[in-house]
Parts: C-alpha cells; sequence; structure tokens
C-alpha cells in the first residue's frame, strides 16, 4: 500500500479542520519550493523507516522515543540534514497533534540537537585559514600618519579609526571582525572621476543585530 505523502497527510488533516482547497493551498507558500522538497523527501524517510521496525510503526503516531532513535541511527549525517528532518516530521504532527508541543521545543529534542553540535568536528573553510599581512596596513600609517603633529582632525580619526580595527578585528566576537565589503556603501560627488571622485559619505548596512538588541 502507497503512504500518502507528507502534502496530502496536512491536506487531509486541514480539511477535516474544515479548511478548504483554496485556503490549503495558500498556506503551503508559507514554505519555499525547495522547502517543501526537501521536507518530502525526509518525510518519505520516517515513513519507510516506521514500516521497516521489526513491530511497524504509526509514522503519525507522536511517539518521542521513535523519532529520538532515528536520529540516533542517522547521527552520523550533518547537523543541518537531521534538523531538517525533525523539521518535516514536525510539519505533520504541529497539524495532527494540536495539543501536544512542538517536536523542536521538546527537551529531548533539544538535548538531542546539542548532543549532535558538540560531537561534531567541523573544518574551517578556505576563507578561514587565510590570513591578511598587517605589515602592507602598517606601512601605510607610518608613510602617512606617523606624526600626529602635523596630522589634521580628519586623519587624526582615520588613524584612530585604523588602529581600533587592527586591535579588535581579529576577536571572534568582534563587531568590526564581521564587516565584509558588501556591508558598507560609499557615497561620492564626482562618482567614477579618476581625478576628482570625493567621499562625501558612507552608509554601514547591519545584517544581523546583536541579540540582546533585538530581544528588546
Amino acid at each position: 500500500k502507497m503512504e500518502p505523502g507528507r502534502l496530502e497527510v496536512i491536506k487531509t488533516f486541514n480539511t477535516q479542520g474544515g479548511i478548504d482547497e483554496l485556503t490549503n493551498r495558500f498556506l503551503q507558500q508559507s514554505h519555499r519550493k525547495r522547502t517543501h522538497q526537501l521536507y518530502n523527501r525526509r518525510w518519505s524517510l520516517w515513513t519507510s523507516w516506521c514500516k521497516k521496525q521489526q513491530l511497524a510503526i504509526n509514522n503519525l503516531q507522536y511517539e518521542l522515543k521513535n523519532i529520538l532513535k532515528l536520529l540516533v541511527q542517522q547521527q552520523y549525517y550533518s547537523y543541518q540534514y537531521l534538523n531538517v528532518i525533525r523539521s518535516s516530521v514536525g510539519s505533520i504532527f504541529k497539524i495532527v497533534h494540536k495539543d501536544k508541543p512542538p517536536l523542536a521545543q521538546h527537551p529531548l529534542i533539544l538535548e538531542f540537537f546539542v548532543a549532535k553540535k558538540r560531537s561534531e568536528v567541523i573544518l574551517p573553510k578556505k576563507q578561514q585559514l587565510e590570513t591578511w599581512d598587517l605589515d602592507i596596513l602598517l606601512q601605510y600609517m607610518v608613510k602617512d600618519y606617523s606624526n600626529n603633529d602635523i596630522l589634521s582632525l580628519p586623519q587624526l580619526q582615520e588613524k584612530a579609526i585604523l588602529l581600533l580595527c587592527i586591535a579588535m578585528m581579529w576577536r571572534p566576537r568582534s563587531d568590526i571582525g564581521t564587516l565584509q565589503a558588501r556591508d558598507i556603501e560609499f557615497s561620492y560627488i564626482n562618482e567614477g572621476s579618476s581625478t576628482t571622485q570625493i567621499v562625501t559619505g558612507m552608509t554601514l548596512h547591519i545584517r544581523q543585530p546583536k541579540e540582546k538588541a533585538s530581544q528588546k
């Protein structure tokens, strides 16, 4: 017997709850097509795993020990892969078992993913291994900013910023260290001119606000 797919299960239970076809289709847009594809595949994995157990398991049954057993059996896959399994099963259970806590919030599920994260050895990416030669910047500063007595106020400000960046950018939680060229947008007079272009201002885009600030 062919098991119904994930979206079919969602549609069936939503319909039983009085949700019409048009609303069902609209609600599906809450996830991207790619996300639906990933969730559908992991739901098929869960369904297949349930059927292969010595005593077949109802894949719609909210039984945490079974989900944990599957996750532990799959523990050598990536954190992201396992999280998609959890999200896929959770996307069904939140509709079928409205009176139960979401899988993502269950203490045992949270504990599993903490254990998974601690057990992973993540190899650094190429760009994380690359270093930048500070000597280039230091030589520039010695050449143009060495004598404070003859520097203008803007030049002193520039020197202070450069020294601050050198001192702070290497720190793991440094805001300066997370800056990228794409986050900075300059404004100019005579933009594009090789001789008369002058910087008049700068816009700094913050992509990920500080955690505490975002919780206020």
